[in-house]
């Protein structure tokens, strides 16, 4: 077993000496320890036997330096054609945003996984080397960087070939920023949702045969604890570093990704651990790095069943499944590996037989698909068997024949619906009642770029070889997180708030990740299908039809639509956000609309907050640190943030809160979020947050408006000193001279008041409320 230990605040050095003491405590006592690493200045993990975890607890507890001990698991799970519209706007084929430009240009994801095909047509550049880095070789260039076609750099752990053939690294970087080098390939249909964007690979998978060792006195590898230190082969096991903070988010942050994808994890019901402890600091810490996390596929075993870790982080966005389109799951049949599906249903109804005979003819059918490599020949009846005498449900995925699989989904398309909960993706809540998953996205199925172990002709029209379809979590996650790369572009471009690109001079060139989380759930609604039980084809659940509060432990605030948030020129539906300004306890922001229409399209109007809360310590009984209100006041009725009817009930537990408006018009909206306890203020400002205001057609009093041209107001500076020329004017030529100096020294005074206002200090009086305004908007007021 192995065990993390973390310490309380202390150097590298003091945590190596702490270490040696413990090891001569136990040694002393009689415990047995296998292995031992210092990770960190504050983290120790140690290698034991299972038999003596009572007496080691026992003497880690009494240590006065130590402060959490938790098991900690080496190996995490592996947790597009169609989806390209399913979250820009829910439209088959209208991907309104690529239109424009906003395709992932200039972005950097990363991503950590099983590796990437580097030499899959989604991502081979013929005239570039791959940048590739290991944890002993020297940092990657700017140069390196930036000459790759698709990959910004590849970080290797372990001594590792590149993906194995089960492809789950490069299928997560296809849906997000595969690009297929021949532009007039047909296979060019399923790049990713960022084509244009680069990846960072980080790979700590293991697909040698032989297995994977450390590079040489790398401090952090976790194969020092298998024998001959030495990772085993895996096509679905991960070997990521023990502290997440130091060594695994750093690398892709210095290549210059700013969205980083996790698509690992493992169930172990710890809740907010360490490990989810070291990504909220990493994000803390970096503000404009966004982290996003796959939910897990443990949804067949109900509710709380989310992975630990990252997963139950208050500062990523956890992504659940939802299904693919039925438009979807009616190409499905193309993709399906007939060989090994036929397998799979051989073996169950060879397990039928052996345990029950030959019900439903299980055995005369095993023995016809014996050395088959389809089954056309049961009229689509194996699949009934199965699941009348086996337990398990086969989906259209799953089929043996592509009849029976196109005829599954014809005779039943509201189970094969975008609307729908994906029956593996893992609920909510957290340990704690905090509300994850966040979103969902479209994870079931999904196809994208496959890892081929050769290199293929990419000038040679292709079939579908070099694409495959996969389910789960992790599918969905990278959906998303190419969604969240367009989010950002928008803003790093000058999207906002004119709807047009204006260009790398954008006020916003370096958004924070609240605030691209803020949109992204602010685009999100609920789900109207069914959360399908064990068996995919039941009925079990109308997600319409549950309480909101219940409806988020499936799907969080919903599925991602784009189109609902992002303002475009022309569009009809305003966009108004508020990025990292500061309240402290006590204080209050607010913002004014007099009048609010209601939008034509059904688009919603929602109030959106999110905040990048400091990391809680792993034995606090809730996570949230700051604790923040928002409060939306409309025709004298209040609503708080996460609240589904009008109350006085606050949310003291998330770092996310949404008001989802009612679709009629509303006048005199008053917006405020008031910091009720802000208990490690970020500096002496307070907590900073991001809020976002969507859907309808609207102003905000101090506030930019897409399509908006404010009037101009003439300087103040300037209206006074024409005052005083006049005035010199009429005392006389005498005067003139002293009148002169006196206006110059009230402007350098003017000039002089105004460089000391701080950015968050500037207050103005509205409604009898304190509201803090950013300096921009200050200086197009005064």
């Amino acid at each position: 077993m192995l065990l993390s230990i973390m310490l309380f605040e202390t150097t590298r050095d003091e945590a190596e000496t702490i270490s040696q003491e413990i090891l001569d405590k136990l040694k002393t006592a009689g415990a047995k320890v296998i292995n031992h690493q210092v990770t960190s200045k504050d983290k120790i993990i140690l290698q034991t036997l299972n038999q003596q975890l009572d007496v080691i607890i026992q003497h880690l507890s009494n240590h006065h330096r130590v402060h959490w001990i938790e098991e900690t698991i080496i190996e995490k799970k592996t947790l597009n054609s169609d989806v390209k519209w399913q979250v820009q706007t829910q439209k088959p084929n209208f991907t309104i945003f690529h239109d424009v430009g906003l395709d992932g240009t200039n972005q950097i994801v990363s991503f950590g996984d099983s590796g990437l095909d580097v030499n899959s047509c989604f991502f081979i550049d013929s005239d570039s080397n791959i940048p590739e880095v290991t944890p002993l070789g020297p940092p990657l260039s700017p140069e390196k960087i930036l000459k790759h076609r698709k990959i910004a750099g590849y970080y290797r752990y372990t001594r590792d070939d590149d993906d194995d053939l089960f492809g789950h690294g490069t299928h997560i970087a296809g849906s997000i920023s595969g690009n297929f080098q021949n532009t007039s390939d047909v296979l060019s249909k399923y790049n990713g949702i960022a084509y244009n964007s680069r990846i960072a690979a980080a790979d700590y998978g293991c697909s040698r045969p032989g297995g994977c060792s450390c590079y040489d006195n790398s401090t952090n590898c976790v194969c020092y604890f298998y024998p001959n230190q030495t990772c085993p082969y895996s096509t679905y096991v991960l070997y990521p570093p023990f502290n997440y903070e130091t060594d695994l988010l750093p690398w892709p942050y210095s290549v210059g990704a700013r969205i980083y994808v996790f698509t690992m994890g493992v169930h172990t019901m710890s809740g907010y651990n360490k490990n989810a402890m070291e990504v909220d600091s990493f994000v803390y810490d970096n503000p404009d790095f966004l982290v996003l996390t796959a939910a897990g596929n443990e949804g067949n075993f109900g509710l709380k069943t989310l992975y630990d870790g990252p997963q139950q982080s208050k500062n990523t966005i956890t992504v659940g499944a939802s299904s693919s389109s039925l438009q979807s799951w009616m190409n499905v049949s193309k993709f399906m590996d007939l060989e090994y599906n036929t397998l799979q249903m051989f073996t169950e109804l060879q397990n039928i037989c052996k345990n029950h005979g030959n019900v439903g003819n299980a055995c005369t059918m095993a023995d016809r698909m014996r050395n088959a490599t389809d089954c056309c020949f049961d009229n689509c009846t194996i699949s009934q068997v199965i699941k009348q005498y086996g337990g398990a449900d086969v989906d259209p995925g799953q089929q043996c024949c592509p009849e029976c699989a196109n005829l599954m989904v014809q005779n039943n398309p509201e189970l094969y619906s975008i609307q729908n909960l994906s029956p593996m993706s893992s609920t909510g809540s957290c340990a704690d009642g905090r509300t994850k998953p966040d979103v969902v996205a479209p994870g079931h199925y999904v196809v994208s770029a496959a890892s081929l172990w050769y290199s293929p002709d990419c000038n040679v029209p292709s079939n579908n070889s070099q694409v495959r379809v996969m389910s789960g979590t992790s599918m969905a996650t990278a959906v998303a997180a190419g969604a969240a790369t367009i989010i950002r572009q928008y803003f790093v471009d000058g999207f906002y708030p004119s709807g047009v690109r204006k260009g790398i001079m954008s006020q916003f060139n370096s958004p924070s990740a609240s605030l691209i989380k803020a949109v992204m759930i602010a685009s999100a609604s609920p789900l109207q299908g069914f959360a399908n039980g064990p068996n995919y084809a039941d009925k079990k659940i109308l997600l319409k039809d549950l309480p909101m509060n219940q409806q988020k432990l499936y799907n969080g605030f919903g599925l991602i639509n784009l189109i609902n948030v992002l303002y475009l020129s022309g569009s009809k539906n305003n966009l108004w956000i508020s990025d990292l300004l500061f309240v402290n306890t006590g204080d209050q922001y607010s913002v004014s609309i007099p009048s609010w229409n209601a939008p034509k399209d059904g688009t919603p109007m929602s109030v959106t907050l999110v905040w990048t809360d400091p990391p809680a310590s792993p034995s606090s009984a809730f996570a949230l640190v700051n604790d923040l209100d928002l409060v939306v006041v409309y025709n004298n009725i209040t609503r708080f943030g996460n609240s589904a009817q009008p109350s006085d009930v606050r949310d003291g537990i998330n770092n996310v809160e949404k008001v989802v408006l009612p679709s009629i018009d509303l006048t005199n909206v008053m917006i405020y979020v008031r910091g009720f306890n802000v208990a490690k203020p970020k500096n002496r400002y307070g907590q900073d947050f991001s809020l976002v205001v969507a859907g309808g057609s609207f102003s905000v009093v101090g506030g930019i408006i897409p399509g908006v041209v404010e009037k101009e107001v003439p300087d103040r500076r300037n209206v006074l000193f024409i005052v005083v020329i006049v005035l010199a004017s009429l005392l006389g030529a005498a005067y003139l001279l002293l009148v002169v100096l006196i206006a110059f020294l009230v402007l350098v005074a003017c000039k002089s008041k105004k460089k000391r206002k701080s950015e968050y200090e500037l207050t103005e009086k509205l409604n009898d409320d304190t509201t803090y305004i950013s300096t921009e908007t200050y200086n197009e007021k005064y």
